[in-house]
């Protein structure tokens, strides 16, 4: 039987839950926020995934100091990738609208490799903004590194891919999940894939040193 004392008692799985939701919603206020200048989305998401893995490491602090300070940590680097990435889009558009255009083997050839590099720079984006995040390497091979993870885990990958899509769907179709993932949809969807990340326990380690 629950005494009234425990139920109460702040560190009760209540609360805890209550706690971490709220975590998550003024994280995402705060992702939102330092995104509005587009050019600093890149920045936002890698504090973003900073904070939330100092958070499943138990190295919790204060969530705006947090998130500040690693914003102006990883100012380039967030801008350097959001660029890139924002150039990879662009190329695979035109080459997609490109072949779209034209008919023939060859066309159709290249607009199934087309499709496929939207599929696999998704999976590399699961893992990238980690490996940015928590390892000491350039863009270029972070982007390596992302892509072998995606590739070495790649049942782990799909799942995350398909938690991403279910998520972002049901919030289009239903006006409660589009609420709730307003409040928190970035930053627990990104909560859920360092959970799931290959790299959870060396994250851990490296927040404890």
């Amino acid at each position: 039987m629950i005494e009234l004392g425990e139920l109460f008692h702040y560190n009760n799985l209540f609360f805890r839950v209550t706690g971490r939701l709220w975590d998550l919603f003024v994280l995402n206020l705060l992702w939102v926020l330092f995104s509005q200048p587009l050019v600093t989305a890149g920045a936002s998401t890698l504090a973003l995934y900073t904070v939330v893995s100092r958070i499943q490491a138990g190295e919790e602090g204060y969530l705006c100091r947090d998130f500040w300070q690693a914003f102006r940590k990883n100012f380039k680097k967030g801008l350097k990738a959001e660029l890139l990435l924002v150039v990879a889009g662009i190329m695979i558009s035109c080459s997609i609208s490109f072949w779209g255009q034209c008919s023939g083997l060859i066309s159709e050839i290249c607009m199934v490799f087309s499709i496929a590099s939207v599929f696999l720079c998704l999976l590399t984006l699961l893992y990238l903004f980690q490996v940015l995040a928590f390892m000491d390497m350039g863009i270029g091979a972070s982007i390596m590194a992302a892509f072998v993870a995606a590739a070495q885990n790649f049942p782990r990958t799909l799942l995350m891919l398909a938690m991403i899509v279910s998520t972002v769907g049901l919030a289009v179709y239903s006006n409660l999940a589009a609420m709730v993932f307003f409040c928190m949809g970035v930053s627990g969807l990104c909560y859920m894939l360092v959970f799931l990340g290959p790299w959870k326990a060396k994250i851990e380690e490296k927040l404890k040193i």
